[in-house]
């Protein structure tokens, strides 16, 4: 996956930011973009009646600085991973990556992309907060919920700051959620025992028929094993897990293919998930994709989340952990905790 700077022919800025010396350097890079001062990024971002699925395909770049609330508490839908304490942030919202199934889509009335200008060491500390009020107690935090922050290195040089500040905060755990495979940037990385490089793995044809503008798996894999070489601790998420023609051998397929090319002794955890997506933003997504396959699969509904039926989730996920659990320790593999679901 690579970044693409032509997407940006349109840039709208906060007010308050204009003069801040990051927007002058990001704005360089992108000399005949049309830039358009606005009061609050939700005059651009949150504006009803927007075109979607247009816009994927010319995409304005909105600059923004967050206030207020920084860290948000771990949905139940998603892995804590053993941790008490889970939370997650936003440092910029929307994703390059067009994957069909992305809850994004429901979720927001824009394809448009906001980064935010805030430093790494504001979520941290922020963090840092969270646990001296929790007698000092480990928190973990996802950056990457709302985005994925490989693709945007170039423009905003956030991992790298991140992974420079964060030995400062042991009592910190990062997450960095990626399906782009960029070597080059996990070696400029500094290293932090405390950044878990998480890579989303799936099948050669999940990949083909939905998770569109990613790397394939084969640049994936080989980009957690620069990872792993330069330090960083790796999870493995198979998340989401979804049905097509052929899955079963398209699992079993790749799982073979990754016990074969990395030593998955060196991987610190799994993470296994089948979809899951709120039954509101569903809604928002099968009006705006009446074609998708994935999205207009009858889920059925559970405590507000749209889910396969309880049989198919347990011979995905269950089914797949049996698999993994050949080649790894079953205590390494997380699957979501059923009573928070």
């Amino acid at each position: 996956m690579t970044f693409r700077t032509e997407r940006f022919s349109h840039i709208y800025i906060e007010r308050d930011i204009q003069n801040d010396p990051a927007v002058h350097s990001l704005l360089e890079r992108f000399p005949d973009a049309h830039v358009i001062p606005v009061e609050q990024y939700h005059d651009v971002f949150s504006r009803p009646r927007q075109r979607y699925t247009a816009q994927k395909n010319a995409r304005s770049l909105i600059l923004a600085r967050r206030h207020g609330t920084l860290l948000y508490p771990g949905a139940p839908v998603c892995h804590s991973f053993d941790h008490r304490h889970f939370y997650y942030t936003s440092p910029a919202l929307n994703c390059l990556a067009d994957c069909e199934y992305c809850w994004l889509k429901g979720m927001y009335a824009t394809a448009n992309p906001v980064i935010f200008l805030n430093e790494p060491e504001e979520y941290l500390h922020a963090a840092q907060d969270v646990s001296q009020a929790r007698n000092n107690e480990p928190v973990f935090v996802s950056f990457t919920y709302e985005t994925d922050l490989f693709p945007l290195e170039p423009l905003t040089g956030f991992l790298s700051r991140l992974a420079k500040q964060l030995p400062d905060y042991p009592e910190v755990t990062a997450e960095i959620r990626t399906k782009c495979a960029a070597p080059q940037i996990i070696r400029s990385l500094p290293h932090a025992a405390n950044l878990i490089l998480a890579f989303t793995l799936s099948p050669r044809e999940m990949i083909a028929r939905y998770e569109h503008g990613t790397s394939p798996l084969e640049l994936r894999l080989a980009a957690a094993n620069t990872a792993l070489d330069a330090g960083f601790p790796v999870r493995f998420c198979f998340d989401p897990m979804i049905l097509f023609p052929g899955w079963r051998k398209a699992y079993e397929s790749m799982l073979g293919e990754i016990a074969d090319t990395v030593d998955l002794s060196r991987i610190t955890d799994f993470s296994i998930g089948s979809y899951r997506q709120s039954d509101q933003y569903q809604k928002r997504m099968r009006r705006r994709f009446p074609d998708s396959a994935v999205i207009q699969y009858p889920y059925e509904v559970h405590n507000g989340y749209c889910m396969y039926p309880a049989e198919l989730r347990e011979e995905l996920e269950e089914g797949f952990r049996t698999q993994l659990s050949a080649f790894v320790n079953p205590d390494r593999i997380f699957l979501l905790e059923e009573e928070r679901l």
